[in-house]
This record gives C-alpha cells, sequence and structure tokens, in this order.
C-alpha cells in the first residue's frame, strides 16, 4: 500500500518502472492511493483495511512492512510567526538561493523540499553560504545523485 500517486516518488518515473516490472513479477500487488486503517493479525498472517478510491478493502498477507517516512521536525521553532511559507508535510519553501519567503532567511536539507539526503543538504548549504556572501550561486538539482536500494538498484 502506498499513500501517494506512485512509489518511489522522488525518482523519475521512466527510472521506477523496471522496480515496478520486477516486483510485479514476483506477486507483489502495489496499490497507490491508499491508507492503511488497520492491521490484525491472523492465523495465517495479517489482514490489513485500507482506503483505495474512496473504497474501504482489505488483503491479506504473510507480513507487512511499515514504512511512514519522516517529517521535518519544525513544529517547536516559531516559524509560523515569522511568516514563513511552508510546502507540503510542514516543509518549508525555498527558492533558487535556498532563501525562504524571507529574504534573509535560508534553509537547507531535511527541513526543505526534495531527497533527504546528506550530500543534497550540504550542496544547499554551500549555495546559501554563498548567497550571503552575495554570489549569484543558484540550487540545481541536475546531476545530483541519488539511490535507492531496491531490486534493481536505482541509482
Amino acid at each position: 500500500l502506498e499513500g501517494a500517486k506512485d512509489i518511489l516518488g522522488g525518482f523519475e518515473k521512466q527510472i521506477t518502472q523496471p522496480v515496478k516490472k520486477g516486483m510485479k513479477e514476483k506477486g507483489i500487488e502495489i496499490v497507490t492511493e491508499a491508507m492503511a486503517k488497520s492491521a490484525e493479525e491472523t492465523e495465517n498472517g495479517v489482514k490489513v483495511t485500507y482506503e483505495a478510491k474512496g473504497e474501504e478493502q482489505t488483503i491479506e498477507a504473510d507480513y507487512v512492512l511499515v514504512t511512514v517516512g519522516r517529517r521535518p521536525n519544525t513544529d517547536e521553532l516559531g516559524l509560523e510567526e515569522l511568516g514563513l511559507k511552508f510546502a507540503d508535510r510542514g516543509l518549508l519553501e525555498v527558492y533558487k538561493q535556498s532563501r525562504t519567503s524571507i529574504e534573509n532567511i535560508f534553509a537547507i536539507g531535511d527541513i526543505v523540499p526534495g531527497l533527504p539526503l546528506a550530500h543534497k543538504a550540504s550542496y544547499e548549504g554551500k549555495v546559501a553560504a554563498e548567497a550571503i556572501d552575495g554570489q549569484a550561486a543558484e540550487v540545481d538539482y541536475i546531476g545530483m545523485p541519488a539511490v535507492c536500494f531496491t531490486e534493481p538498484e536505482l541509482a
């Protein structure tokens, strides 16, 4: 079950197709835009109740692996009081120099949209430092390496 419109949302669709094909060949069914409601242990495994396309459904499986992602730790920083604009899920909206909606406040890493990768945060920090120094540096993620440990592997 995947809550989003597709699996591996940080990757381009043409890259994720071989992973989805491989999963299908192994008998793995992917249900997108689905939210788990409950799970209960049965004699044969686990019964999961979920909602997809407005309908409640159930599925039985041997095991359940829960991976729910991360949320940025921005809740108690008083950022709303400053008037900062937020993107989805508590992430701060930033522009090409890692600037937020307030020109002299910069944000990088796990509190901005994009993959939560250490080298991405380091790069964003470098761009922010150059922007603070008055340079015309801008974030450009083209060529930013990323990997996903799948079968087949994505990189």
